[in-house]
């Protein structure tokens, strides 16, 4: 540390520097000597778990594949060849690689399954799901539980609305709509649209593009609502009572549910089912 190299220094910069470590030895990546100043993250005398043999910090992830740590390969996140765990990605292997052309990896040899041996989907999924288009009463809105019987992603919805311009919106909370109908709290707003209603026994498109994912099993909850009142705004149905299933296939259930005001109040009109269509995507 005296700026001036002695015998058995191999250098002295009077502290450390790029070119020398504070121990008065030359630097250099894999001497075993962190040298921060030659803008090493650590030194661990040649590659180890924690440490890369270029003197970064190993993490899968980080573009160096790192033996040591386990790593197969490492390509800064998932490639074609490697996974985003930094291990080889091959069919089969239980990891769903997106990147390799890979629909889906469950890992098995059961090939009649949803998913095939070639890692393809054998889902034949049903898309889209619609409830009776009765009529018969409306309000504002309408409230419902849907149920999940395979992963799916809701994309959109149609719905009857009294004939007439409309403004609908759509909101969502993960659970039942249940002891939730009286304020906002929970409750997502996906998105306000402009439509133009075409009465009973017609579900119009609403121009809102989704991507809600419900897993198999999940249970969640939509608000569909204009502005309107009777005769100016949602159609449903009066009855059955909420929570009888509506309508349902091998992918998803929709149940019966509540009528609403706009906005939202402490008044709902009970057992109201939703007249409309359930447009999704089966993952």
């Amino acid at each position: 540390g005296t700026a001036n190299a002695t015998a058995g220094e191999g250098c002295d910069d009077a502290g450390e520097s790029a070119s020398c470590n504070a121990d008065c030895t030359v630097s250099s990546c894999g001497d075993g000597t962190t040298n921060a100043t030659a803008g090493e993250a650590c030194d661990g005398g040649g590659e180890t778990a924690s440490c890369n043999a270029d003197c970064t910090v190993s993490s899968c992830g980080d573009g160096t594949t790192n033996a040591t740590a386990g790593e197969a390969c490492d390509d800064a996140g998932e490639s074609a060849a490697c996974n985003a765990n930094c291990t080889i990605s091959e069919c089969g292997d239980g990891i769903h690689n997106v990147t390799a052309g890979e629909q889906c990896d469950d890992g098995d040899d059961i090939d009649g399954n949803d998913c095939s041996n070639a890692c393809t989907n054998n889902i034949v999924c049903l898309d889209p799901l619609t409830t009776p288009l009765a009529g018969g009463n409306g309000w504002a809105g309408s409230m419902f539980d849907v149920v999940a019987q395979r992963n799916v992603t809701i994309t959109g919805f149609a719905g009857s609305f009294y004939a007439g311009a409309q403004t609908v919106e759509i909101w969502y909370r993960t659970g039942t709509y249940v002891g939730n109908t009286s304020g906002m709290t929970g409750w997502t707003q996906l998105g306000t649209a402009s439509i133009t209603g075409q009465g009973t026994g017609v579900a119009t498109p609403i121009p809102i593009n989704l991507s809600v994912q419900v897993n198999a099993g999940q249970r969640v909850a939509f608000w569909v609502t204009c502005q309107g009142t009777y005769g100016s705004g949602n159609i449903y149905t009066s009855g059955p009572t909420a929570g009888t299933l509506l309508a349902s296939n091998a992918d998803l259930q929709i149940y019966s549910g509540v009528g609403t005001y706009y906005p939202l109040s402490s008044g709902i009109f009970a057992d109201r089912s939703f007249n409309g269509i359930v447009q999704y995507d089966c993952r």
